[in-house]
């Protein structure tokens, strides 16, 4: 667990804090980790999108910004403006329902992905949607780099599948063991 964190997503993480997992270089000023407990048995799926402050990973002499998209405001803007709705707060635009839930839902096919598992909750799903969710990100992450560049790649998740905790490193290890229960519990649900 520490090695992966502190060495392949070079976390911020000094050995005072958390001794285990040797030394890493502590290049990441952020990481979002997805996890697939489910599908791995003792060893789960990890994917890491960590960034690393003052780099850049299109060139080695990181001189200032590369790459920006020609219409990043513009696709921000018609983002926030794009108007959704949930089954329990109706309409509203993108950009208050991302301040109130993180992520609006996603719809396929004007059907709410919420809505339609809450139908299907009968099925074992759960290994099916956390490989999906690992699977996914690397998609995600290259279509919305075209529009905004800057590490933002979920706009739009099912409910079962997107969470964030912001925990001390100090708490790590704790607080993915827990989640790891949680996900492995919810195998047949």
């Amino acid at each position: 667990f520490w090695k992966f964190i502190k060495q392949y997503a070079e976390a911020d993480v000094p050995a005072d804090v958390v001794l285990e997992g040797g030394a890493g270089t502590r290049n990441s000023w952020n990481g979002e980790y997805f996890i697939d407990f489910i599908n791995g048995g003792e060893t789960p799926a990890v994917a890491v999108y960590a960034q690393k402050a003052n780099h850049s990973v299109d060139v080695t002499d990181f001189e200032g910004e590369l790459g920006i998209p020609s219409q990043i405001h513009e696709e921000y803007q018609k983002l926030m403006q794009q108007q959704v709705s949930d089954g329990t707060h109706g309409r509203m635009s993108w950009s208050e329902a991302a301040r109130r839930d993180g992520s609006p839902p996603i719809k396929i096919a004007s059907v709410d992905v919420n809505d339609f598992l809450r139908s299907m909750k009968r099925l074992p799903l759960a290994r099916i949607m956390s490989r999906q969710a690992i699977v996914q990100i690397p998609n995600m992450a290259a279509k919305l780099s075209k529009l905004y560049n800057d590490g933002f790649f979920l706009t739009h998740a099912p409910a079962a599948l997107a969470a964030a905790y912001f925990v001390p490193p100090s708490k790590g290890f704790e607080a993915m063991d827990f989640l790891r229960r949680v996900q492995l519990d919810s195998i047949n649900d």
